[in-house]
């Protein structure tokens, strides 16, 4: 089931990115990730583009405790915060079979088994990670240039780190890390416990 669930992935991903650069042609792509959530119940399409983040600033900018920020400050603020993207999951259709093929998993997991709930998550981790890397090497968004990831709510800066280094070039990678403040023990500790529950 997970290489149908892979096969599934691609072909949503890869909908999803065509019709996102025929319908933004003039925006420039910093960010191409999957999201889910922290239990890998559902997966959809993340774009986020430097216009997509202008937007968004400009909207929060409507709130009072905001007004004293700076732009700049903001856009870093925002920046990775792929739920505050004009463009989160805005292809979900595309994903629907996907969808109710990770359902199908689940509901043939015995979730009372922490074994067999850490190994289907690591199916469709591993599933996103491959089809995120199949996505990059079609060079379909090489003029943009943009960092890809599996993103989920409420991410820490170590599993964006490792998630990102699984999927992009080392060069892009390490133009990445650069913004991301991750210390380097929560690192190793994610590193060492990511799949421990």
């Amino acid at each position: 089931m997970t290489d149908e669930l892979r096969q599934l992935l691609e072909e949503a991903m890869m909908q999803s990115c065509a019709h996102f650069l025929r319908e933004h042609v003039s925006e420039h792509v910093y960010s191409v990730a999957l999201f889910t959530s922290g239990d890998y119940r559902y997966v959809v399409a993340s774009f986020s583009t430097q216009e997509g983040l202008g937007v968004v600033t400009q909207r929060y900018r409507e709130y009072p405790e905001y007004r004293d920020e700076t732009t700049e400050s903001m856009m870093a603020d925002l920046r990775w915060s792929p739920c505050d993207s004009p463009y989160q999951g805005v292809y979900d259709d595309h994903f629907a079979r996907a969808n109710k093929v990770i359902d199908e998993l689940w509901n043939s997991t015995d979730e009372e088994s922490d074994r067999d709930y850490i190994n289907t998550c690591k199916h469709i981790h591993e599933s996103c990670i491959t089809v995120l890397n199949q996505v990059r090497t079609t060079g379909i968004f090489d003029k943009h240039d943009p960092v890809f990831n599996l993103l989920m709510g409420d991410q820490s800066e170590a599993a964006l780190f490792v998630n990102a280094e699984a999927v992009n070039t080392p060069i892009r990678f390490a133009a990445f890390r650069k913004v991301l403040e991750v210390d380097p023990d929560e690192l190793a500790d994610f590193k060492a416990t990511q799949w421990e529950w």
